[in-house]
């Protein structure tokens, strides 16, 4: 895929995420679906302080990013 993915930059996926995994990467994308930035929505997971080791769905994180966004 050229380094990108879902279209993002490798500049824009400067925030790691801990064990990101598949469905980070849809909750991502999701979020980016909802007008949110590459940038905004990895930040807005990162922040959730969401245990993405035990999040049971990418709904779960959805949630968690966007209360972090309020």
């Amino acid at each position: 895929m050229c380094g990108k993915t879902l279209g993002v930059k490798p500049s824009e996926m400067q925030q790691a995420i801990p064990n990101e995994k598949g469905i980070v990467n849809d909750a991502v994308a999701a979020l980016m679906t909802l007008g949110y930035s590459p940038k905004e929505a990895r930040e807005a997971i990162f922040n959730s302080k969401i245990d993405l080791e035990k999040a049971g769905s990418v709904e779960e994180i959805i949630k968690s990013s966007l209360r972090a966004l309020v």
